[in-house]
């Protein structure tokens, strides 16, 4: 009983740094981050296996500025509502122009 248990863990934790690898990508390209060295993909995954913790605090701290706002656990942004974030709030159902506005000029003010 214990093997088949072992091999679960093990292909669980490939797979966790699998979707930290490709997160990680996935932000390289969103923010436009430069690859470190020869080997594009190879960084992230090594990161990944090594050192998941800081991996996972840097795409934190990098996608949200949590000195202006504090952050909201299980939102769709990780901010508050009222804070409007580009090509989010639109695909929402019921969100309208005027909406969009209106919480603009709060952050504003």
């Amino acid at each position: 009983m214990t093997i088949p248990l072992a091999a679960l863990d093990v292909l669980l934790f490939i797979y966790f740094i699998v979707l930290v690898a490709k997160t990680r990508r996935a932000l390289r390209e969103e923010y436009q981050i430069p690859h470190p060295g020869c080997c594009v993909g190879f960084v992230d995954v090594l990161t990944s296996v090594f050192c998941m913790s800081c991996s996972l605090s840097q795409m934190g701290r990098h996608t949200a500025e949590y000195k202006t706002y504090r952050a909201i656990c299980c939102s769709d942004t990780g901010l508050p509502s009222h804070i409007y974030v580009e090509g989010v709030m639109e695909e929402q159902e019921g969100y309208t122009a005027m909406e969009n506005k209106a919480n603009i000029a709060k952050d504003v003010v």
